[in-house]
Formats: structure tokens, sequence, C-alpha cells
């Protein structure tokens, strides 16, 4: 028995809006700019607002959204060693020889220094104290 996920044919306007809405969600959780990610997903950033307005998209999927782009910035520290990881190696690691490649970084060829503002922007431990 096919699902609606997996039945062939076109696919409905539910079921692409859908889609585009997970990929809205992946490219904000990369990019934290809501015209960027709406670009990227080809949609009108108005459309998001309209979502959001209707409530198709949630607080709770915006706050994870948020919290993963917080979690790759906070781990683009640590691999600049801003941030001190007792987890994190201090040597390379190497199996059969060879340094392992890591995953493809979405900051892969982001200054330290717009790592850094990112950091200050967003990262409540990196705001100054008032």
């Amino acid at each position: 028995m096919a699902t609606d996920r997996n039945k062939r044919g076109p696919i409905t306007p539910s079921q692409r809006r859908q889609a585009v809405k997970e990929k809205f969600l992946l490219w904000y959780s990369i990019t934290h700019c809501v015209r960027k990610a709406a670009r990227r997903c080809g949609i009108h950033w108005d459309t998001f607002y309209e979502w959001r307005a209707k409530g198709y998209l949630t607080d709770e999927e915006m706050w994870e959204a948020e919290e993963r782009f917080f979690a790759t910035v906070r781990g683009e520290l640590r691999m600049a060693r801003y941030i001190d990881d007792p987890f994190h190696p201090q040597e390379p690691i190497i199996e059969n020889g060879r340094v392992c490649a890591s995953v493809k970084d979405p900051f892969e060829h982001a200054s330290r220094t717009y790592i850094l503002r990112l950091a200050g922007a967003h990262l409540p431990e990196f705001q100054p104290h008032r």
C-alpha cells in the first residue's frame, strides 16, 4: 500500500507546499535570514509572513530551525578554538593513515571574522553584558 509520500505521479499542491516548507526551514537553519531562505526555495518572502499569520509555520518550527543555526555557529567557533570543547581532539583524527574529512560545512568559505560577528549578533553567551 502506497502512502501519500510514496505515491507516483504529480504531487498535489499541499504536498508541494509541505516540501517547500521543509526546504525553507532547512535553509533558514543555515542562513538565519528569511529573505535568503525564501529565495532558495523559490517563494517570495511575503509568503513566509503569510504562512506565519495563518499558522502554517509555527513558533516551535522556527525555534527549532534557529537552534540548529545556533548549534552550527557554536560548532564553527569550537572548530576555530574560540570556545573550549572537551570532546574535540587537539590533533586531527587519522584513520588508515589519512586525515578524516569532515561533512560538508555550510561555513566552509566563511571567514572567522564573519563567524564571530554571527556569534556576537545571535548567541547569548557572546552578547555584551549590560
